[in-house]
């Protein structure tokens, strides 16, 4: 199980996990994320199941995001939608990270800038 301490200190110590993520939107999760432990709780049950009793080395992190806004009652604290879209790369990234056995389990890609995506 991860802990608030766990992901204050990936930010604090290890900060080029999230390394192509928005400024914007890391600043709007690390408001999130204390507040929404039991999220990220459910994205690692379901990982773990996919990773003992799955039949690929590789998922996206979407999946489980759509695997729980289908059948589970998990939803954030505070909104009227059950899970927020943009939070998904940060809770895939801080699972391989505080779990060995899920390294390389999702991909994982940065988001373009603006200017990118008009060039």
């Amino acid at each position: 199980m991860i802990h608030i301490d766990d992901i204050e200190r990936i930010f604090n110590e290890y900060p080029e996990t999230f390394d192509g993520l928005k400024e914007g939107v890391i600043e709007k999760f690390r408001d999130w994320y204390p507040s929404n432990m039991h999220v990220i709780d459910a994205f690692e049950k379901e990982a773990f199941y996919l990773l003992t009793r799955g039949r690929r080395e590789r998922y996206s992190i979407y999946t489980i995001r759509e695997k729980l806004r289908w059948d589970s009652l998990v939803s954030e604290s505070g909104q009227d939608y059950k899970l927020n879209n943009n939070f998904s790369p940060f809770i895939a990234r801080i699972l391989m990270f505080m779990n060995s056995d899920m390294d390389g389990m999702f991909s994982t890609r940065r988001e373009l800038e603006t200017e990118e995506l008009t060039a």
